[in-house]
C-alpha cells in the first residue's frame, strides 16, 4: 500500500503474514526497512537480519532478491529513477 509519493522517494506499507519475495532490481534504488510491528526476517544473497518493531535495515541498490518472513508490519522506502 502506497503511503507517501514525492518527485524523490516513495514509502510503501508492507504487511507481512508469512513469506514476500522482493525483486528490487527494475527500482535500482536503495531501500530502507522499518518494522512497525511484529517481527520479521529479511533475507538477501548477502546474509539474513531480524527485525522488531522500530528497528531498521538498509539494504544497498546492488541486492535486488529480498525475502521477508515472518508477522509484521513495515515500511519501505526507496528512491525514484
Amino acid at each position: 500500500e502506497e503511503l507517501f509519493r514525492s518527485s524523490d522517494y516513495v514509502i510503501d506499507k508492507i504487511v507481512v503474514r508469512g513469506r514476500l519475495e522482493r525483486d528490487t532490481a527494475p527500482i535500482d534504488s536503495f531501500f530502507i526497512y522499518i518494522c512497525t510491528s511484529g517481527e520479521v526476517t529479511i533475507t538477501t544473497p548477502f546474509g539474513s537480519e531480524r527485525l522488531r518493531k522500530a528497528q531498521t535495515l538498509l539494504i544497498p541498490a546492488e541486492e535486488s532478491d529480498v525475502v521477508i518472513e515472518g508477522e509484521g508490519d513495515l515500511l519501505e522506502v526507496y528512491m525514484q529513477a
